[in-house]
Parts: C-alpha cells; structure tokens; sequence
C-alpha cells in the first residue's frame, strides 16, 4: 500500500501513507506486545510505541476532518474562514470544556475559570508566535497579511465576546463564584 501511494505526484498522498502506515504499524506493535496480565519486560519502550500510534492516528483523524470540513464548504459554498471560526473551532474546544466542567465540579472553580480564558490566549499566542517565527525563519523575509472579510468579522467577534464576558459575568454574580 505504501508503495501504491508513493507514486503519486502529490505529496499529501505520500503524508496520509506514511501516517497511516505509521499508525497502523506502531498500533499492531503495542497490541502484540503488551502481556495479558502485568507490566511488560520493555515497558517504556512499549510506552513510545503507544504513544507514536496515537499521536500518528489523531494527525491521520484530524487530517480527515479537516479535508471534510473544506470538502463540506466548498459544497455549500462557505468561505474557510467561516468554518475555521465556527465548526473546527467548536470541535476543538470540547476537550477543554471537558476540563473545564471536571474541575469545576472538583470544587476548583477559580481554576477553572482562569483556565478557560487563559487556555485559548495562550493557545492564540503561541500559535500564532510559533506560525509567524516559523514562516519568517523559512521565507527569510517578515511575513505580512491583511485582516479583511469573514477573518475581520470573526475576530472582532470574538474579541466582542470575550470582552463582554470579562464584564458581564462578574458583574452579574456581584464578583462571587460559589457553587
């Protein structure tokens, strides 16, 4: 299979084989080796093992759902912008909301406030730090683009709302978070 995909021109084929075969491989390899009752004799070995295979499967996940939203946008004729703001974000955010209700529900509701605005800051900056230093570093030359349309909208949006939210919810509990 590996083989098949490799011929092909395009290199998002050769991506999806190498992952896919990677994944499949390091899957079958903890699977086999991993004894029925206790620790195995390689045991941290095995650990890498897993964990390649499920960092290879969640890259080959997201890929897949990332080339169905497009896929899915281009039908309905929705801008990409649109659905990265919307959809992708959404789908991406139900791992700490998650999180979030856990440890509200620990009774560490200061922690999870904080959390649930310093999580997406911290995720924009370093993104985006990491996006830009990275095309700087590659291209040589400072990266410039411009904010314009549904990219404009969706962040002033966004902006609105946590905004809101910083003065809002405050002020309508009177500064107290209880349970």
């Amino acid at each position: 299979m590996l083989v098949f995909f490799w011929d092909f021109p395009k290199t998002d084929a050769r991506l999806f084989a190498c992952i896919f075969t990677l994944a499949s491989f390091s899957t079958v390899c903890a699977w086999r080796l991993y004894p029925e009752q206790g620790l195995p004799a390689k045991h941290g070995l095995l650990l890498g093992v897993a964990f390649l295979g499920a960092i290879s499967w969640m890259q080959f996940a997201a890929d897949e759902i990332v080339e169905t939203m497009q896929s899915s946008g281009q039908i309905l004729g929705l801008p990409d912008a649109f659905l990265g703001g919307t959809v992708v974000a959404w789908g991406a955010s139900t791992g700490d909301l998650a999180a979030l209700i856990a440890t509200a529900r620990a009774g560490e509701g200061k922690m999870a406030l904080t959390a649930a605005f310093a999580g997406p800051i911290f995720q924009i900056l370093v993104g985006s730090g990491c996006t830009i230093f990275y095309l700087n570093f590659t291209s040589g030359t400072a990266v410039h683009f411009s904010m314009h349309g549904n990219l404009m909208v969706i962040c002033t949006t966004g902006i609105l709302l946590c905004l809101s939210y910083l003065v809002l919810i405050p002020t309508i509990f009177k500064y107290k978070y209880s349970r």
